[in-house]
């Protein structure tokens, strides 16, 4: 798979879709799963890289279908846990991507990556 890279700010839709970087949505298998980070951000993989993060840590985690459309569903349970709102983040990290409430990235941003 090539590199999921950049920081995007996108909006959650109202029914808990957001769409994702096109370029993002062209390179991801369909199928996805996504898993809270003890940093309250969602971490989302292809199946057999996030299968490898859940046996390893143990992280509660969900299938999520990547729609043709390049919109992703949230789960209103793993969203609300996230504390994502309408203004959300995507941020690529390679292999995976995480998405965060631009708020809490910010908080997180102040005090670990300053």
């Amino acid at each position: 798979m090539n590199s999921l890279l950049g920081q995007y700010e996108i909006e959650l839709e109202d029914d808990g879709r957001l769409r994702l970087p096109p370029r993002f949505a062209a390179i991801l298998t369909p199928r996805l799963v996504a898993w809270l980070t003890p940093y309250r951000a969602i971490r989302v993989a292809s199946r057999d890289e996030a299968l490898e993060a859940v046996a390893e840590h143990g992280f509660l985690h969900v299938q999520v279908d990547l729609g043709s459309d390049g919109y992703l569903p949230i789960p209103a349970d793993l969203a609300r846990d996230a504390g994502l709102t309408a203004d959300a983040l995507v941020i690529g990290m390679g292999r995976f991507f995480e998405i965060w409430s631009r708020e809490e990235y910010a908080i997180f941003s102040q005090e670990h990556l300053r």
